[in-house]
């Protein structure tokens, strides 16, 4: 089954298996009462999850790589490294790109490339102005009137851009 799923995906017979034994499965050996472990789980950022989907969309589709470069400061920097060398995303991630954009026609990929490029930007500005949100906190407390005006007026701009982005659907 290993097999056939290679030749339906498109990846190697060794990747799959290497990600196969990287998945954990609980076994209970003792017939008592079983005790639940508390793992956290942490669950992915929103911005985790644009970047995750728009790298996945550029293994499906190498050629909108030069469309996404310009737009690298909008990435954190932990996914930046994907953007100078596509090789070193996990193997998963092209299964799943497989998967995700099978459908899609190019008009479909390039809307969709489109459209994660806005999301990533609407998340990067909002986190700027969740960052500016406790700058204004905290010149008010301290009563720093130049800092606090200058805080508002990136605010400001900022609050614009967004508003921008999302009336340009």
């Amino acid at each position: 089954w290993l097999k056939e799923l290679s030749l339906k995906s498109r990846i190697e017979e060794k990747i799959l298996a290497q990600e196969l034994t990287a998945i954990k499965v609980k076994t209970s050996a003792s017939s008592g009462p079983e005790e639940t472990e508390r793992t956290e789980v942490v669950k992915p950022s929103r911005t985790d999850l644009v970047c995750q989907k728009l790298l996945s969309l550029i293994l499906a589709k190498p050629e909108f790589l030069p469309s996404v470069i310009p737009n690298r400061g909008y990435f954190p920097t932990n996914w930046q490294k994907f953007l100078d060398n596509p090789s070193l995303l996990p193997p998963l991630l092209d299964l799943l790109s497989t998967y995700e954009f099978s459908d899609f026609d190019e008009a479909m990929l390039k809307k969709e490339l489109q459209e994660l490029i806005k999301q990533l930007k609407l998340e990067f500005l909002k986190n700027q102005g969740r960052r500016l949100q406790e700058e204004i906190k905290s010149a008010q407390k301290n009563n720093d009137k130049n800092l606090l005006e200058n805080t508002l007026r990136k605010f400001q701009a900022i609050s614009q851009e967004i508003n921008n982005l999302q009336n340009n659907k």
